[in-house]
């Protein structure tokens, strides 16, 4: 029974330290995504920039 109860509380360590990882790749993978949607945020910026350029350039041809 003493046995058990040892190898009971080791494998719930081994979970805890487990999730606590898991949480941290987590975090680092939502922090992650949120700088990748800035970056897009800001190409997509430009590219509606360009996009208004090109097209008043086009507008002055005759």
């Amino acid at each position: 029974m003493e046995y058990r109860v040892t190898s009971g509380k080791a494998a719930v360590d081994r979970m805890a330290a487990d999730e606590q990882r898991q949480q941290s790749r987590e975090i680092d993978a939502e922090s992650q995504f949120r700088a990748e949607q800035a970056k897009l945020a800001g190409l997509q910026d430009q590219l509606d920039r360009l996009d208004k350029l090109l097209d008043s350039f086009t507008r002055k041809q005759p």
